[in-house]
């Protein structure tokens, strides 16, 4: 099975999955490791490379700072408007079909980035 696949496929359950339990607990200390070492600002814009369902696009809009979330999934893409329609609208995520999201023609006018690993 391919990348897209799998997360199209995980899509449904992957927001409950890694909100709670220990994979919540895993996802709250990386997300405050992500967050120590990217210091985002107020105003600043962050690419947000494999974004999924918004797990940092999401607080990082909330903090003030501009995210711009780019995943290979259309469905991870959609499971942001399950955090909040609003926040959807103002992250603008993006689905792209290949690996674009990485090139660095994609960052241009960001001031910082960082791509979510997938598990």
């Amino acid at each position: 099975m391919n990348v897209k696949k799998h997360y199209d496929k995980e899509a449904e359950r992957y927001v409950e999955k890694f909100s709670k339990g220990l994979f919540g607990l895993i996802r709250k200390k990386e997300k405050e490791a992500v967050f120590e070492l990217l210091d985002p600002q107020t105003e600043e814009k962050i690419l947000d490379a494999g974004c999924g369902a918004g797990f940092y696009s999401v607080p990082l809009k909330n903090i003030g700072s501009k995210p711009f979330g780019v995943d290979i999934s259309p469905k991870m893409i959609e499971k942001i408007k399950g955090f909040s329609e609003t926040a959807a609208c103002l992250i603008k995520p993006r689905y792209f079909a290949n690996s674009t999201a990485c090139q660095p023609s994609l960052a241009g006018g960001k001031d910082k980035g960082f791509f979510s690993h997938p598990r």
